[in-house]
């Protein structure tokens, strides 16, 4: 290059280098760092960081005079916090100077890694008891899921160990959920949810005779339980219906045996 009669060479910079390409990892949630380094230049390299065509602003840089004391290398650190990158962007990092005016170009593609994200379903709907049952966990994962553990109650279920669990419930699924857990090179996710079964009246404890004094109250206590939820009608063998409650009490007048029952109802 001719300037005022003399002769000065100018350099273009090498291959710009981003420092981790091709890809970048990083967790979610935290934010991006990147550096960018052009040497040799002469000039000194400028250099831009763009993203889907937009140049990105606030990047800073530095110059370093090399031992010749004729080229320069030229270092960019661009900075973009959490809510401002996504998985799988790819950023570019365009290098130039008086002899390369049209550049040159380094990319990075951007890979966030998280925890599994679980979503347990169940089918089919409503769940019966007796039925056979589909409980399904997917995940979305990076990196990659390598391992499933199924739980009921708290209990490991040591023969399934994959994405699906398939059973045939009873009523006890109503009160131990069901949980899956998904691991990933990160840790661990888990979820659990409690099934809703449908399942008929069962005597949760024996009723138990009472003897009582003429005059005085009798109480009696019922214990069902069922899904959907139960109502208790109190009968006396050979009258009929005497109360639709859980605990009924009644006068005694007479001094004689008398027989009660209650008799549940799903709702």
């Amino acid at each position: 290059m001719q300037i005022n009669g003399l002769w000065y060479s100018t350099v273009p910079p090498d291959d710009p280098v981003i420092v981790g390409a091709p890809v970048v990892s990083l967790r979610a949630g935290d934010p991006l760092n990147l550096t960018c380094h052009a040497d040799n230049a002469k000039p000194a390299a400028s250099i831009i960081w763009i993203r889907n065509g937009q140049v990105l602003n606030g990047a800073m840089f530095s110059k370093t005079l090399l031992r010749d004391e004729r080229r320069e290398s030229t270092v960019s650190s661009l900075y973009l916090s959490a809510s401002n990158i996504e998985t799988g962007q790819q950023i570019t990092c365009r290098a130039s100077n008086k002899a390369l005016p049209n550049g040159k170009d380094a990319i990075v593609t951007i890979d966030i890694q998280h925890l599994p994200l679980v979503n347990l379903s169940v089918e089919p709907q409503p769940i019966l008891e007796g039925n056979l049952v589909k409980f399904h966990c997917s995940a979305k994962a990076n990196p990659p899921v390598i391992h499933y553990r199924w739980a009921k109650g708290g209990s490991v279920i040591r023969q399934v160990s994959g994405d699906t669990y398939e059973v045939i419930v009873d009523h006890s699924f109503f009160t131990e959920p069901v949980s899956c857990e998904v691991t990933n090179a990160l840790g661990s996710t888990n979820i659990s949810r409690n099934v809703d079964v449908y399942y008929g009246p069962r005597m949760a404890a024996e009723p138990q005779s009472l003897q009582v004094d003429q005059g005085s109250d009798a109480i009696f206590n019922c214990a069902w339980t069922g899904n959907p939820s139960l109502t208790i009608v109190w009968m006396k063998r050979g009258s009929g219906v005497v109360g639709i409650v859980i605990t009924i009490i009644l006068f005694i007048v007479l001094v004689f045996p008398v027989a009660y029952c209650a008799r549940p109802i799903n709702s």
